[in-house]
């Protein structure tokens, strides 16, 4: 008769339970999937120490006892164990995006969560205070609530995969974002900063007739900074007035280094005609006539010829476009002791819906310029109220015939 196996203390170990040379415990176990596995301690029990300059966790019958509970509440050990960066990656390959939505979220990914201490943490591990401290150390760091939004964005969706899956229990992530979702307003500029703009701020700089150029093509079209920058000739067509716009051109990290790519929009929105306003049209003539001064000389996945482009000949990037804006606005303000606003480029495109809906632009129509899926964007983001526009609306009230008949009934 064999005896039962006991540990160097004297004390019975159960089944799948040993005693390694070293001294630590080892207990074996299959996970759902059959796959055998082990978990480790220098302890066999809460009461043991942990031998001196050996990490200290808990005993291996703790371990026990918290794998026990787990088994039977129907978790899948094996892609429990799975980290957060795994997890994401799985969900970014089996979701169905935008182009653009999704090179924006694997920028972000691979910057700042793949390799962070959240990325690299088991997903069984992850606390609702982890993924808090996360996006509280980023707000420090300087990012905006939209740019923590965007992380949650990735990270929330991820686990929810885990706990469709019966992975995991809960989603950790739901509410962590509470604290991010106010946003400062971007308001479109006043027509008289729009004036003080174009006529004054531009002269602030070297090339501001060039960026004069590009500001108000994309205020006058209503699009995308990205689309504009990737405007090629082939997509301008002078004879009928108008743009076809179907793809962007960006520059940041892809595949691990800095470069121009392409992006594109939703198939519903993957190709727009607009018209020229004729204010569009004669910057374009402007363009066109100098179009050989300062060659495209850079090709981006296939396009080429570009409308806008830098000194090099490649396009134009809208970081270093904001960094120029920027520069003029504190120049002008500090040559003339006024304090004008913070804009981006991104502005002007504000700036177009904005008048489009002062000059009664329909909400389908503006919807298809400004390339939304959803008009409620437009109303939310761009299309800014302000005292004067309210004022000249209700004006209209006066002009209407049936307000003389009303005015009789009543006076």
């Amino acid at each position: 008769m064999s005896s039962k196996r006991k540990d160097s203390k004297g004390r019975l170990l159960r089944t799948g339970e040993s005693q390694r040379k070293d001294g630590s415990y080892e207990y074996k176990y299959d996970d759902l999937d059959g796959v055998r596995r082990s978990l480790y301690s220098w302890k066999l029990v809460a009461t043991d120490r942990t031998p001196q300059g050996k990490r200290d966790k808990l005993s291996l019958r703790e371990q026990e006892k918290e794998l026990e509970e787990k088994l039977s509440d129907g978790y899948h050990i094996r892609a429990s164990m799975i980290t957060l960066s795994d997890c994401i990656k799985k969900y970014l390959s089996i979701k169905r995006f935008a182009n653009a939505t999704y090179t924006n979220y694997m920028y972000y990914f691979e910057k700042d969560i793949e390799n962070s201490v959240l990325g690299r943490k088991q997903v069984i591990d992850i606390r609702k205070s982890d993924i808090k401290q996360f996006y509280s150390l980023k707000s420090k760091g300087g990012y905006s609530n939209g740019t923590i939004q965007i992380l949650h964005k990735i990270i929330r969706p991820s686990l929810q995969l885990l706990v469709d899956d019966e992975v995991i229990g809960r989603n950790p992530a739901d509410s962590c974002c509470s604290d991010y979702t106010k946003t400062v307003p971007r308001d479109a500029m006043s027509p008289i900063e729009q004036q003080i703009f174009f006529n004054e701020i531009l002269k602030y700089h070297r090339n501001g007739r060039k960026y004069g150029l590009l500001f108000t093509i994309i205020q006058e079209t209503s699009t995308r900074p990205n689309e504009i920058i990737g405007l090629d000739w082939s997509n301008v067509d002078m004879r009928k007035r108008e743009i076809k716009v179907n793809h962007g051109i960006v520059y940041r990290k892809k595949n691990g280094k800095m470069q121009f790519y392409a992006t594109y929009g939703t198939d519903k929105n993957r190709e727009r005609i607009i018209p020229m306003t004729d204010l569009a049209y004669e910057c374009f003539k402007i363009l066109h006539a100098g179009r050989l001064t300062n060659k495209s000389t850079l090709v981006v996945d296939g396009y080429s010829d570009f409308v806008f482009v830098s000194e090099s000949g490649t396009p134009l990037y809208a970081v270093s476009v904001n960094k120029q804006l920027y520069a003029m606005v504190n120049r002008y303000n500090k040559a003339t002791n006024n304090d004008f606003p913070i804009i981006s480029i991104n502005t002007f495109r504000h700036n177009g819906c904005t008048n489009m809906a002062e000059n009664e632009v329909d909400i389908k129509t503006m919807q298809y310029i400004m390339g939304h899926k959803n008009p409620k964007m437009i109303l939310k983001v761009y299309d800014k109220l302000n005292m004067d526009r309210v004022k000249k609306q209700m004006d209209k009230m006066n002009h209407k015939e049936k307000r003389g008949v009303l005015r009789q009934m009543i006076i």
